[in-house]
């Protein structure tokens, strides 16, 4: 493994990494408070961080290789024959489908910090009714 050299970005960009997070966790609580999530534990390792939803069913966060990106993995699902999972890309270096919010392609950045946190709610609380949709009525 190469060691790479800090630039000066890093403090601007630890500090938007972190708004990043809070408003991923503020989203969190807010699912909580409805009753769509339970459990939901952090992890960060070196190549991702984010949280385990609901007993580990899902996985919600960020790659730090490809970090204009949040991913909501789909883990103990039954998802060979599932329509709702053909179309989803899989998690980077995981067999696990996954939606995907791309920061670029919703011009995330341009927005301000309400409609920010409007779009990570948004793309959570979908993420996880489209399973509890799809239970519901399969």
């Amino acid at each position: 493994m190469s060691i790479k050299k800090v630039s000066w970005q890093y403090k601007n960009g630890l500090k938007s990494f972190l708004n990043l997070w809070n408003m991923i966790e503020t989203s969190l609580e807010s699912l909580q408070e409805e009753g769509l999530l339970h459990n939901v534990n952090i992890k960060i390792t070196k190549s991702h961080a984010g949280f385990y939803l609901n007993d580990d069913d899902f996985w919600v966060g960020v790659h730090l290789e490809d970090p204009e990106k949040i991913f909501f993995g789909y883990r103990n699902h039954h998802t060979e024959d599932n329509e709702i999972f053909k179309d989803m890309i899989n998690l980077p270096g995981h067999d696990i489908p996954a939606r995907v919010y791309d920061f670029n392609e919703n011009h995330f950045f341009e927005l301000p910090r309400g409609e920010q946190q409007k779009e990570i709610f948004n793309f959570l609380k979908e993420s996880v009714e489209v399973v509890k949709f799809q239970s519901n009525n399969g």
